[in-house]
C-alpha cells in the first residue's frame, strides 16, 4: 500500500478510548482496516470498520463474521478480540497478522510437494471441521482467505479469515439477529474458480459440503499448480460445470499416494451426495504425510511453523466428529437441478460471450456479487504477532521457518459479471453429468519421496 494513501481516521486518534490508530493498512470495497494499539496493555491490533453510515445488511454482514469466527474457537482462524459500535459504526478488533495469503505462496511456488500442502492444509482442514460443528458453513473458502502468518518465534501459522458470507446451520451457534446469509434461491455467494457445483447452480440449501469441494479445489491446486477446472469467465463456468468431468488427481501426480489420491477425488464429486460428508478423512489421510521422512514430534504440544520439518499431524481422534448435517430431500432437489441444468446448458454459451472475464488462473479469484471483502495491503514495519490463544481443538503441524522473504502486496480484482442463466429459458429437461467413479483408497500407502525443492519462506504482507 502506498505511503500516501489516507484512511478516514487519522493516526493519533483515540477510539473507544483505548485504541490508537497507528495506521491504515487496508482498505476494501466495503471497509478499512487500520493497524492500532490498545494504550491500556500496549497490544497491537488490527480495526477493522465499514466506511461512512453501515446499513442493516451491512451490519449484519459485519457482525455475522465476527461472531462466527469468535463462535469456532480454533486456533487455525483469526482471533477476534471485540466488536463495538463507534459513531454508529461496528468496529471489529482483530488479532494482527504478519505473512502472506496461500494465494502468494503459490504463485511464488507453484506446485508444492505432498508434506508441504500437508502442513498447510491439515490445520485448515481442522478449522473449517470445527465450524461445520458449530453448524457454520464459510462458502467462500480460496487460497486468499488461507493467510499463513509468522509468529515472532519463526514458522508460520495458517489462519482461516472473512466469515463475512458464513451460512448459520445451526440456529444456538449465532444469535439470530446477525445469522442473515442464508441465500435465497437465484443469488450467487462464493469465488467461482473454488465455488461448489450447488453453488453455481444456485441452490438454496448450502451446506457443509460445499467448504469440502473447495478445500478439495484448494489441496488439488497445491498439489498441481492449476484448478482441477479452469475457466474465464461465468459462462465457461457453468459449461465447466456441465459439460466436463472433474479430473482425478492422479492424472496429473501420477506417484500421488493411493488413500491421498482416493479422498481427494471424494472432495472433488459434483454431487455433493458423492463427497465426502466430513473432512475427518482428510485430515487423517494428510496427516499421514506432514514429513518427508515419516517422523518428527509434536513440538511442544502446538503448531509453530510450516514448510520445514515440523510436528506430526493431530491424529483423527484429536478433533471430535462433527453432527451428521441432513442431506436436502431427493426427488425434489432432482427436479430443481435438471431444471436449473437445463436452462444454464441453453444459455452457457451465450453467457460465455458476455460475460465479464474472470481473472488468470495464476491469480487470485474474484468473488460473485456479495463475496468476501478484498483490500489492498502493506506489510507493518516491525513483526507484529499475536500468538493463537490455548482452544479446545488440537492445533494441527506447525510449518517451516521462512528463508529469503520477499515482500508483496495483494490488490483487488475486479468482481466478474453477476448476470447467470435463467431457469425461466427451460426450453426442455436434462439430465445432469454422470459422476465419476471414486477411486479406492489404500490402507498402508508408500512413504512420501523426499522434496526436490528447499521450501521458501512467506512474505511479510496483512491480511484484511
Amino acid at each position: 500500500m502506498s505511503d500516501d494513501l489516507q484512511g478516514s481516521l487519522p493516526a493519533g486518534k483515540i477510539i473507544a478510548g483505548r485504541f490508537r490508530i497507528e495506521r491504515l493498512i487496508g482498505r476494501g470495497g466495503m471497509g478499512e482496516v487500520y493497524a492500532a494499539r490498545n494504550v491500556g496493555t500496549g497490544r497491537d491490533v488490527a480495526l477493522k470498520m465499514i466506511r461512512g453510515v453501515a446499513d442493516a445488511a451491512q451490519t449484519r454482514r459485519f457482525l455475522r463474521e465476527a461472531k462466527a469466527a469468535t463462535a469456532i474457537q480454533h486456533p487455525n482462524v483469526i482471533e477476534v478480540l471485540d466488536v463495538f459500535e463507534e459513531d454508529h459504526t461496528p468496529v471489529m478488533v482483530m488479532e494482527l497478522l504478519r505473512g502472506e495469503p496461500l494465494s502468494g505462496l503459490r504463485k511464488r511456488r507453484g506446485a508444492l510437494q505432498l508434506f508441504e500442502a500437508a502442513r498447510l492444509l491439515v490445520p485448515v482442514a481442522s478449522a473449517l471441521r470445527a465450524a461445520h460443528e458449530k453448524g457454520i458453513v464459510h462458502r467462500d473458502l480460496k487460497p486468499d482467505n488461507i493467510f499463513l502468518s509468522e509468529p515472532q518465534a519463526g514458522g508460520c501459522v495458517p489462519k482461516v479469515l472473512d466469515f463475512g458470507i458464513a451460512k448459520v446451520l445451526d440456529p444456538t451457534s449465532i444469535s439470530s439477529e446477525t445469522q442473515g446469509g442464508n441465500t435465497s434461491t437465484g443469488s450467487i455467494l462464493g469465488t467461482p474458480h473454488y465455488m461448489s457445483f450447488e453453488q453455481a447452480m444456485s441452490e438454496k440449501d448450502i451446506d457443509h459440503r460445499a467448504d469440502i469441494w473447495a478445500m478439495g479445489v484448494i489441496l488439488f491446486e497445491a498439489l498441481t499448480g492449476r484448478r482441477p477446472l479452469e475457466f474465464e469467465n461465468l459462462g465457461e463456468m457453468y459449461t465447466a460445470f456441465l459439460q466436463r468431468e472433474v479430473p482425478s488427481i492422479r492424472s496429473a501426480v501420477p506417484d500421488l499416494p493411493a488413500d491421498v489420491a482416493g479422498v481427494l477425488d471424494r472432495c472433488l464429486q459434483k454431487r455433493r451426495e458423492d463427497r465426502l460428508d466430513d473432512l475427518g478423512p482428510l485430515v487423517e489421510v494428510l496427516g499421514r504425510y506432514t514429513d518427508p521422512t515419516s517422523a518428527g514430534a509434536l513440538a511442544g504440544g502446538k503448531v509453530v511453523g510450516a514448510l520445514a520439518p515440523l510436528a506430526a499431524p493431530p491424529s483423527s481422534g484429536d478433533v471430535a466428529a462433527p453432527p451428521a448435517l441432513a442431506a436436502p430431500g431427493g426427488r425434489a432437489r432432482s427436479l430443481k437441478r435438471a431444471f436449473a441444468v437445463a436452462a444454464l446448458l441453453v444459455v452457457a454459451f451465450v453467457a460465455a460471450f458476455a460475460a465479464r472475464r474472470l481473472p488468470p488462473p495464476d491469480g487470485p479469484a474474484a468473488p460473485v456479487l456479495a463475496s468476501a471483502e478484498e483490500a489492498v495491503m502493506e506489510p507493518p514495519p516491525a513483526a507484529v504477532a499475536v500468538p493463537p490463544a490455548s482452544m479446545s481443538s488440537s492445533p494441527a503441524p506447525p510449518l517451516p521457518a521462512r528463508d529469503e522473504p520477499a515482500v508483496a502486496g495483494v490488490a483487488p480484482s475486479a468482481a466478474p459479471s453477476s448476470r447467470r442463466p435463467s431457469p425461466s429459458a427451460l426450453a426442455a429437461t436434462l439430465k445432469a453429468p454422470a459422476t465419476p467413479a471414486t477411486p479406492a483408497t489404500s490402507a498402508t500407502p508408500p512413504p512420501p519421496s523426499a522434496p526436490t525443492t528447499q521450501a521458501r519462506g512467506i512474505v511479510d504482507q496483512l491480511p484484511y
